[in-house]
């Protein structure tokens, strides 16, 4: 009593109201009526002391229908609709005075809920455990005032009661109804059916303060399972995004992974209760959150339907193969849409791994994937294992790579979808089908990559930068026809400054531009200036230790160069290369 609101300090502040008017019994008075008379004992009685009951309260005897059923179908009249909707079953109920046929009731009522039964069963002890064995089955027999019985029957979307006061503050109190979602082996996941609705949030609303809250959003990525950095624990890395296109992460850890193998499908929309929240590695800049959730096997995650929230709401801006060079970013994301040609053997480069992968798309131009870090270890594997001879992947947030030209290559933020059920991906699936002969004689040829950007396509602008241009010398020869095909139908002089790189056993001819002159006018292209400045601490036509600068003067339709090395200190092998009526060495 002490602890009652009555013997608080605030009870003399507060301003009490008293109820004077039955408000639910305005909604039948004839039973109003009945029950005054029952009570006052106005009712006609028989010689036993027994009163008559309204007809309108008695089920008439069926010899078709039991009496059982007949009170359920009056109660709930449409039981088929109510399943469909789990909430609507708790506002009617039947009540009883004893308890066994409170147990009877709902073993019909559960029967007639679609789906699987779950079964769990109390746990009895005496306080001797020496007389444990003895009188096991007598406590399971005893159901107890405000206790569930021994075995307890449920199937998902039942409803239940809660006896028990369990967290009064966020609704969890006795008498509270519920809905039940899963079922686990000593957990039942349930949802409030009254009193109290979810707090959904906003992905964008979420901070690390937040509590008490639902998400309600789409699997838009789901990684495969990888070890962490410390080699402790296991994790996956998950990509929600709400119906206004806020995307965050979710982790789920360790054994919880197994938990949820089956659930959390991609492109399926869930609600997922009070996650926890925490900070996100600073490898996801692109994301407006910079918090995370940790989902674990307590944190209640059902299966839903929202519109605006479906596979057919999500967007990509795949970047085409062919227009690769034409990425001007430095450090662009990008999402490419692609055909797995063969899955290379793992390297080892400049102190790490890489595994390349030879992809194409309905262009049947190729290029290289490289794989680095956790992906050679995780999605290389899986790249190799997939079903059918060209697969179609969807890559998400990869960068340009240098190493064959204009290539793709992963970063730490990087994600791979292999489940590809995108109508854009269907379509490519559907052109390898048809185009599986080219796509092999595209696999076994010797690849040819895109080396450069393309020029610009403004015509007034003459100046044209080449940066890091690879160029192949294992088969002996300079690729100058690019360099022709640029200055096309222009003659130009261009001075370049020549180095060795090697990358996977392959040597290679780097050339940096150091200047470009264009004059339309042949007479005048011995006079024309640079039209692109000499970068700083740059020699002028001069070798420095280690490498060559050269001169290349092309016009079409022909093709000049000119070189001046120092054989003394120049590092670069002699190159032979087949001699041409148009061209001096």
């Amino acid at each position: 009593m002490n602890a009652s609101l009555v013997r608080s300090y605030l009870w003399q502040s507060l301003i009490k109201f008293k109820l004077k008017e039955n408000m639910r019994a305005k909604t039948d008075p004839a039973f109003s009526r009945y029950i005054l008379q029952v009570g006052n004992g106005l009712e006609e009685e028989n010689e036993v002391g027994e009163i008559k009951l309204p007809s309108s309260l008695i089920l008439e005897p069926n010899t078709q229908v039991p009496p059982l059923e007949q009170l359920i179908q009056f109660v709930f009249p449409s039981f088929d609709l109510h399943r469909l909707d789990p909430l609507s079953l708790t506002t009617s109920a039947i009540l009883t005075p004893k308890n066994q046929a409170v147990d009877e009731i709902n073993e019909v009522m559960i029967g007639k809920f679609p789906g699987k039964e779950h079964t769990y069963l109390s746990f009895d002890e005496t306080s001797d455990p020496t007389q444990q064995g003895l009188y096991i089955d007598f406590l399971n027999s005893v159901t107890p005032q405000g206790m569930p019985s021994h075995r307890l029957n449920l199937k998902k979307n039942s409803p239940i009661l809660l006896l028990r006061n369990i967290n009064p503050s966020q609704g969890l109190c006795n008498g509270t109804r519920l809905i039940c979602k899963e079922f686990r082996s000593h957990l039942i996941v349930a949802q409030i059916a009254v009193q109290m609705a979810p707090n959904i949030m906003a992905l964008k609303d979420i901070t690390l303060t937040s509590k008490n809250f639902t998400v309600q959003a789409i699997v838009v990525e789901k990684n495969i399972p990888r070890m962490s950095s410390s080699g402790t624990s296991l994790y996956q890395r998950i990509m929600l995004q709400d119906k206004e296109e806020n995307r965050m992460q979710a982790t789920v850890f360790g054994y919880n992974i197994k938990v949820f193998e089956s659930s959390l499908k991609l492109y399926h929309t869930y609600s997922i209760t009070n996650p926890t929240v925490r900070l996100t590695p600073e490898m996801f800049p692109f994301l407006e959150n910079k918090n995370q959730l940790g989902i674990n096997a307590r944190t209640p995650v059902e299966e839903i339907e929202i519109d605006g929230l479906t596979m057919r709401t999500m967007k990509y801006n795949f970047t085409p193969i062919t227009s690769l060079q034409q990425i001007k970013e430095a450090n662009p994301r990008l999402d490419v849409l692609f055909v797995i040609l063969n899955v290379g053997p793992r390297k080892f480069i400049n102190n790490s791994y890489v595994v390349d992968v030879r992809i194409t798309d309905q262009s049947l131009q190729p290029s290289v994937l490289s794989l680095w870090d956790h992906f050679l270890e995780y999605e290389a594997p899986a790249m190799a294992n997939l079903p059918g001879s060209f697969p179609v992947v969807i890559g998400l947030r990869l960068k340009t790579s240098k190493y064959y030209g204009c290539t793709l290559a992963t970063r730490n933020s990087s994600s791979f979808i292999f489940d590809v059920v995108l109508p854009e991906a269907i379509t490519l699936q559907s052109w390898t089908i048809a185009n599986t002969a080219k796509l092999r004689e595209l696999a076994a040829t010797e690849p040819e990559y895109l080396l450069m950007p393309k020029g610009p396509e403004n015509p007034e602008d003459d100046a044209i930068k080449i940066a890091n241009l690879p160029i192949s010398v294992d088969k002996g020869q300079l690729a100058l026809p690019m360099l022709h095909k640029l200055a096309e139908p222009k003659e130009c002089s261009i001075t370049l400054k020549a180095s060795m790189h090697s990358y996977a056993g392959i040597n290679q001819l780097r050339f940096t531009v150091h200047s470009i002159s264009i004059d339309n006018n042949t007479e005048t292209a011995d006079r024309s200036e640079p039209l692109l400045a000499l970068p700083p601490n740059t020699p002028n036509k001069r070798s420095k230790k280690g490498h060559s600068d050269s001169t290349a003067s092309t016009s079409s339709p022909t093709t000049e160069t000119t070189e001046e090395t120092n054989p003394t200190e120049s590092s670069l092998p002699t190159q032979e290369t087949p001699a041409s009526p148009n061209q001096n060495k």
